[in-house]
Protein backbone atom coordinates (compact mmCIF):
# COMPACT_ATOMS: atom_id res chain seq x y z
CA UNK A 1 0.00 0.00 0.00
CA UNK A 2 1.35 3.55 -0.80
CA UNK A 3 1.33 5.85 2.12
CA UNK A 4 1.64 9.59 1.38
CA UNK A 5 3.49 11.83 3.83
CA UNK A 6 0.58 13.69 5.30
CA UNK A 7 2.45 16.67 6.46
CA UNK A 8 3.32 17.08 3.03
CA UNK A 9 -0.62 16.97 1.90
CA UNK A 10 -1.75 19.42 4.65
CA UNK A 11 1.23 22.08 3.61
CA UNK A 12 0.16 21.93 0.14
CA UNK A 13 -3.41 22.65 1.11
CA UNK A 14 -2.49 25.43 3.16
CA UNK A 15 -0.70 26.55 0.66
CA UNK A 16 -3.30 26.38 -1.93
CA UNK A 17 -5.21 28.33 0.66
CA UNK A 18 -2.83 30.74 0.77
CA UNK A 19 -2.73 31.20 -3.12
CA UNK A 20 -6.33 31.57 -4.17
CA UNK A 21 -7.10 33.30 -1.22
CA UNK A 22 -9.73 31.81 -0.04
CA UNK A 23 -11.74 33.33 2.37
CA UNK A 24 -13.03 31.75 5.93
CA UNK A 25 -16.44 31.10 6.76
CA UNK A 26 -17.79 30.85 10.12
CA UNK A 27 -20.64 29.00 9.89
CA UNK A 28 -23.19 26.75 12.21
CA UNK A 29 -22.46 22.89 11.06
CA UNK A 30 -26.64 23.40 9.82
CA UNK A 31 -25.81 26.08 8.25
CA UNK A 32 -24.24 24.56 5.31
CA UNK A 33 -27.80 23.82 3.35
CA UNK A 34 -27.30 27.51 2.66
CA UNK A 35 -24.10 27.10 0.87
CA UNK A 36 -23.75 27.03 -2.35
CA UNK A 37 -22.39 23.54 -4.51
CA UNK A 38 -18.27 23.91 -5.02
CA UNK A 39 -15.33 24.41 -2.92
CA UNK A 40 -15.25 26.01 1.02
CA UNK A 41 -13.28 26.83 3.92
CA UNK A 42 -15.74 26.65 7.03
CA UNK A 43 -14.29 27.43 10.23
CA UNK A 44 -16.30 26.56 13.72
CA UNK A 45 -15.62 28.48 16.67
CA UNK A 46 -13.99 25.37 18.13
CA UNK A 47 -11.32 25.56 15.68
CA UNK A 48 -12.59 22.79 13.64
CA UNK A 49 -11.67 23.17 10.18
CA UNK A 50 -12.96 21.85 6.92
CA UNK A 51 -11.67 23.14 3.41
CA UNK A 52 -13.25 21.10 0.27
CA UNK A 53 -16.16 20.35 -1.55
CA UNK A 54 -19.70 20.81 -0.03
CA UNK A 55 -22.93 19.74 -2.22
CA UNK A 56 -26.62 20.21 -0.92
CA UNK A 57 -25.15 21.04 2.00
CA UNK A 58 -23.13 17.97 3.06
CA UNK A 59 -19.44 17.32 2.69
CA UNK A 60 -19.21 15.60 -0.38
CA UNK A 61 -15.93 15.03 -2.66
CA UNK A 62 -12.31 15.65 -1.26
CA UNK A 63 -11.86 17.56 1.24
CA UNK A 64 -9.95 17.96 4.59
CA UNK A 65 -11.21 18.14 7.98
CA UNK A 66 -8.58 19.31 10.67
CA UNK A 67 -10.28 18.91 14.17
CA UNK A 68 -9.49 21.18 16.88
CA UNK A 69 -7.30 18.88 18.66
CA UNK A 70 -5.12 18.41 15.42
CA UNK A 71 -6.40 15.27 14.09
CA UNK A 72 -6.97 15.44 10.77
CA UNK A 73 -8.27 13.78 7.80
CA UNK A 74 -7.75 13.82 3.83
CA UNK A 75 -9.88 12.34 1.53
CA UNK A 76 -13.45 11.42 0.13
CA UNK A 77 -16.33 12.70 1.50
CA UNK A 78 -19.73 11.61 0.64
CA UNK A 79 -23.05 12.42 3.06
CA UNK A 80 -21.36 14.55 5.16
CA UNK A 81 -19.08 11.23 6.40
CA UNK A 82 -15.86 9.62 5.20
CA UNK A 83 -16.20 7.50 2.20
CA UNK A 84 -13.88 6.38 0.34
CA UNK A 85 -10.72 6.43 -0.17
CA UNK A 86 -8.65 8.60 2.89
CA UNK A 87 -6.10 9.24 5.29
CA UNK A 88 -6.36 10.07 8.66
CA UNK A 89 -4.24 11.09 11.51
CA UNK A 90 -5.06 11.34 15.13
CA UNK A 91 -4.21 13.18 18.06
CA UNK A 92 -2.58 10.81 19.56
CA UNK A 93 -0.28 9.85 16.65
CA UNK A 94 -2.09 6.63 15.33
CA UNK A 95 -2.61 7.13 11.86
CA UNK A 96 -5.04 5.24 8.95
CA UNK A 97 -4.34 4.89 5.53
CA UNK A 98 -6.99 3.32 3.13
CA UNK A 99 -10.78 3.16 2.93
CA UNK A 100 -13.84 4.38 4.90
CA UNK A 101 -17.57 3.57 4.63
CA UNK A 102 -19.92 5.91 6.79
CA UNK A 103 -16.87 7.62 8.91
CA UNK A 104 -15.59 4.44 9.94
CA UNK A 105 -12.27 2.53 8.18
CA UNK A 106 -13.66 -0.70 5.99
CA UNK A 107 -12.41 -2.82 3.54
CA UNK A 108 -8.50 -2.50 2.79
CA UNK A 109 -6.59 0.02 4.68
CA UNK A 110 -3.20 0.49 7.05
CA UNK A 111 -3.43 1.16 10.58
CA UNK A 112 0.06 2.71 12.06
CA UNK A 113 0.55 3.09 15.95
CA UNK A 114 2.97 5.61 17.66
CA UNK A 115 5.39 3.08 19.12
CA UNK A 116 5.93 1.29 15.90
CA UNK A 117 3.16 -1.31 15.48
CA UNK A 118 2.02 -1.66 11.63
CA UNK A 119 -1.19 -3.54 10.32
CA UNK A 120 -1.84 -3.98 6.82
CA UNK A 121 -5.08 -5.59 5.84
CA UNK A 122 -8.95 -5.59 6.11
CA UNK A 123 -10.95 -3.63 8.37
CA UNK A 124 -14.87 -4.48 9.37
CA UNK A 125 -17.09 -1.64 10.89
CA UNK A 126 -13.68 0.25 11.89
CA UNK A 127 -11.82 -3.16 13.48
CA UNK A 128 -9.41 -5.47 12.33
CA UNK A 129 -11.14 -8.45 10.86
CA UNK A 130 -10.51 -11.09 8.17
CA UNK A 131 -7.03 -11.36 6.52
CA UNK A 132 -3.93 -9.39 7.46
CA UNK A 133 -0.45 -8.80 8.39
CA UNK A 134 0.62 -7.09 11.44
CA UNK A 135 4.43 -5.84 12.22
CA UNK A 136 4.68 -6.18 16.21
CA UNK A 137 7.10 -2.79 17.69
CA UNK A 138 9.85 -5.09 18.10
CA UNK A 139 9.96 -6.03 14.05
CA UNK A 140 7.87 -9.54 14.89
CA UNK A 141 5.52 -10.10 11.50
CA UNK A 142 2.52 -12.06 12.58
CA UNK A 143 0.25 -12.86 8.98
CA UNK A 144 -2.98 -14.72 8.81
CA UNK A 145 -6.81 -13.72 10.45
CA UNK A 146 -7.87 -11.29 12.56
CA UNK A 147 -11.25 -10.75 14.28
CA UNK A 148 -12.40 -7.75 16.58
CA UNK A 149 -8.84 -6.43 16.96
CA UNK A 150 -7.68 -9.91 17.91
CA UNK A 151 -5.18 -12.55 15.81
CA UNK A 152 -7.49 -15.70 15.30
CA UNK A 153 -4.15 -18.28 16.19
Amino acid sequence: MKKKNLTTVFLAVVACLIQFQLSAQIKDPTDLRDLYDGVHTIIWENGTQYIGEIYSGEFSGKGTMIWSDSSYYEGNWSKGMRNGKGDMVWANGIKFFGHWKDDVPQGKGQKEWPDGRIYRGHFVDGKMQGKGKMKEADGTIWQGEFKNNEKVE
